[in-house]
């Protein structure tokens, strides 16, 4: 009988054993599947800030595209308007109704609608603040094309019309200087 209770004994004590090897083995698979699923939370977060960051970086450039073509077009713009400008003296002084049409026609108000669609542009995929600076160009701008447009049809003779309207330019490309300064900060 002490020979199957030591027996019995040692079966239990390798039955413990085994228990024991099991839930280690248990223990240890868990804490596997726990780290695994740990680094796969984390994996999901970081490539979300990846992501995020690749995003923000492809906003960067379309913002970045669209001030960009503003700029250019508003240069375009104050030229063709300085060139206007020269045909509306110069008409007085002999160059005919026919080449004044033209200028204004074939290169003044397609530059207009350029810049038109630039700030447009620059209206949809700027951000707020850069919208609000913006907004700040416009009223010079409208000051430039309604004073060539009163004095190409007719309406503005004043004799200092193109002091005037020098004066009016030269706002409008502060006013856009202003805003590009503001924009470079947000985009570099």
């Amino acid at each position: 009988m002490e020979a199957e209770q030591q027996q019995s004994a040692g079966q239990e004590g390798k039955r413990a054993r085994s228990w024991g090897s099991a839930r280690a083995a248990l223990a240890g698979t868990l804490i596997g599947a726990l780290a695994g699923l740990a680094g796969s939370v984390l994996g999901y977060y970081d490539a979300g800030k990846a992501r995020e960051a690749a995003a923000e970086a492809r906003r960067a450039d379309i913002r970045r595209q669209a001030y960009a073509a503003f700029g250019t077009k508003v240069q375009d713009l104050a030229t063709e308007m300085e060139s206007l400008r020269n045909f509306l003296i110069q008409y007085q002084n002999g160059i005919s109704t026919e080449e004044l049409k033209q200028q204004n026609n074939d290169e003044y108000v397609p530059a207009l609608q350029r810049i038109l669609q630039e700030e447009v542009n620059v209206r949809l995929v700027g951000t707020p603040e850069a919208r609000k600076w913006l907004a700040k160009t416009v009223p010079p701008r409208k000051a430039a094309v309604d004073l060539l447009g009163d004095r190409y049809l007719g309406r503005n003779k004043a004799e200092n019309w193109a002091d005037e309207m020098g004066e009016v330019i030269e706002k409008y490309r502060t006013a856009v200087e202003i805003f590009m300064k503001h924009v470079d900060a947000e985009v570099f």
